[in-house]
């Protein structure tokens, strides 16, 4: 399954809750299609959902580096881990089942 193509935003909107203010963490894309909503993730609410925003992003970057790092010729001196880390988040974003 592809990501949808557009940049996803995180949205946030403040609810009172048993007199205490909380806040519901989504994400959606510049069309304000859904793209995931988070529950129940504690203070680290934002960071994840910041992190699920970047994610087009970042695969995006693990891919430009990985071609990059098979062309480059300088780049032979690399650790050979570095393949294995870039090729394993690849995978991971694109694995088809779950």
């Amino acid at each position: 399954m592809e990501h949808t193509p557009t940049e996803w935003i995180v949205k946030r909107k403040e609810i009172e809750m048993e007199n205490q203010y909380r806040y519901k963490y989504w994400i959606e894309d510049e069309n304000k299609v859904p793209v995931a909503r988070l529950f129940h993730c504690g203070m680290d609410c934002i960071d994840h959902a910041r992190l699920i925003a970047a994610a087009p992003d970042l695969l995006e970057a693990c891919k430009d580096v990985n071609e990059w790092l098979r062309s480059n010729i300088l780049a032979t001196n690399r650790p050979a881990s570095l393949d294995k880390i870039l090729m394993d988040a690849i995978s991971k974003a694109e694995r088809k089942e779950v």
